[in-house]
Formats: structure tokens, C-alpha cells, sequence
């Protein structure tokens, strides 16, 4: 094998290497983003009595956020956001249905949270936002319709990305 294609390889193998660090999660939190650009509303409490802060999400302008998800209530996800240039570590809450998830492999959903459960095969995924529906301890109870097809099931922490611009690997 000549030294280029060995540094090809020790390039290739360098990369899935790192992904495959990069995509274990540190924390057992969810990961989702905006659907679409606009300002949102973080309010302290579900009953949208006090603006926490407000979310000014613009994948144009390289001002996008990221959300952790600590929990989900009714129609209200408590989350923490992070962008390139801001942060909000205070927890607060946004409405669940402006936010939704990144998969960072083709989606395989499960019947309950965790691997050992049924597994469900999402047929004719086109690499959209799933819809969040709940969340427990990591995972995303999630919802995708392809035509009249409806798949509801559990996404798994680790196929989880937060990131508008990448696949997480």
C-alpha cells in the first residue's frame, strides 16, 4: 500500500473514530432544535405567566440554538439553549410543538426506552424533524408521517443530534 492511500485510511479511520466518541453522550438530557427560524418565548412556569427569556433562533445569520431537554410536560418541553455565541442555563420552558428532533442515523424506534424493547422500522424516512411527543431519561417519544403511514416510538439518546448545519457525525 503506498503512503497515500495509508493516509487515506489512517484519515478515514481517524474520523469514524472520533464520531464515534463524539456521538456517547456526557449527560442522559435530550437534544433538539427549533423548527423553524422566528423568537421564542421561555417562560418560567407552563402557564406562560413570566417570560424567563426570549430565543432568537436564525440558521441564516449562524445564530441557531440548540436545546438540551430536561423534561416534557403536557405540550411543554423544560429545556436550556445554547448557541455559537449565547447561552441560557437557566431552565425554562417552551412549547413543544416549535421544537423538534435530528437523527444522526437513519431512525430505528423502539416500543419503549430502552434497546432490549420491539424495534420499529420507519419505511421511506426523508430525513425530517421528528415530532416530539414525550421524553424519559434521554429519550424522545417521537411521531413521523410519511403519507398515511404514522410511526410513533422511542428515539434513543444516541441518535439524537442537535445541530441544524450537521448529522452529529
Amino acid at each position: 500500500m503506498n503512503t497515500s492511500m495509508k493516509n487515506i485510511f489512517l484519515f478515514v479511520f481517524i474520523l469514524f473514530t472520533c464520531c464515534s466518541i463524539i456521538r456517547k453522550k456526557q449527560s442522559n438530557n435530550g437534544e433538539a432544535l427549533f423548527y423553524t427560524n422566528g423568537v421564542y418565548n421561555a417562560y418560567s412556569d407552563t402557564l406562560c405567566s413570566d417570560i424567563s427569556y426570549q430565543i432568537h433562533n436564525d440558521t441564516v445569520a449562524e445564530n441557531y440554538f440548540s436545546l438540551v431537554v430536561y423534561q416534557v410536560k403536557g405540550r411543554w418541553a423544560k429545556v436550556s439553549a445554547y448557541s455559537p455565541d449565547t447561552s441560557f442555563k437557566e431552565r425554562a420552558w417552551i412549547n413543544l410543538s416549535k421544537i423538534g428532533v435530528k437523527v444522526i442515523e437513519y431512525p430505528v424506534l423502539y416500543e419503549e426506552p430502552n434497546k432490549s424493547s420491539s424495534k420499529i422500522k420507519i419505511v421511506g424516512y426523508n430525513y425530517q424533524y421528528l415530532k416530539i411527543l414525550n421524553y424519559k431519561n434521554g429519550w424522545f417519544k417521537v411521531q413521523y408521517t410519511n403519507g398515511n403511514k404514522v410511526y410513533t416510538g422511542w428515539l434513543p439518546p444516541d441518535n439524537q443530534c442537535g445541530n441544524p448545519y450537521t448529522s452529529c457525525c
